[in-house]
């Protein structure tokens, strides 16, 4: 998607907390990581920290991306498994979206790891694929260009407050950041 990854989601979130994540190098696309689509469907039950992480980081994509569709940054759905800085990052610009008239068709592929864990704090290197999650204009569905996009260095905090994860820091850089 382009708008809301490219022009406005990820450079916002990238400018919000480069400082925070600067010292971490983008990391090389390993051949043995299978790419996994963002899905709705929720996985099973995670017992560890790392694994409840990674669960709310792909809903919270899933999330991003369904209601891109319709740049719907006033559903509920969209503080099911984003909080603080995320949030505010991610519902400001699908507001900016939908503002424009734009909205977003496909979806991102992610290859997210763990890069470090406590019981209550996970920190998550992702190498996004957006090349498939464009942006077009919702009254007329052109695309808003017709560049894609590429693989972006992401970094992601994900946190547990009451039982409940969910991801309150993002760093989105460049495309091309990861290969």
């Amino acid at each position: 998607m382009r708008t809301l990854t490219r022009s406005a989601l990820l450079p916002a979130a990238a400018l919000a907390l480069t400082a925070a994540c600067s010292s971490n190098p983008a990391p090389a696309r390993s051949s043995a990581a299978s790419p996994a689509s963002v899905s709705a469907s929720p996985s099973p039950s995670p017992s560890t920290p790392a694994q409840q992480a990674l669960s709310a980081y792909r809903a919270m994509w899933a999330d991003v991306q369904a209601l891109s569709e319709t740049s719907d940054y006033t559903n509920p759905r969209l503080g099911d498994h984003l909080d603080g800085q995320a949030y505010m990052t991610i519902s400001e610009n699908m507001s900016v979206n939908k503002a424009n008239g734009i909205v977003g068709v496909g979806a991102p592929v992610l290859h997210p790891r763990v890069l470090s864990v406590n019981a209550t704090t996970v920190t998550l290197a992702d190498c996004m694929d957006d090349r498939n999650w464009l942006e077009a204009y919702a009254a007329t569905h052109k695309l808003v260009d017709t560049v894609s996009g590429g693989f972006r260095y992401t970094t992601a905090t994900v946190t547990e407050d009451k039982g409940v994860w969910k991801v309150t820091a993002i760093d989105t850089r460049a495309d091309g950041s990861c290969t």
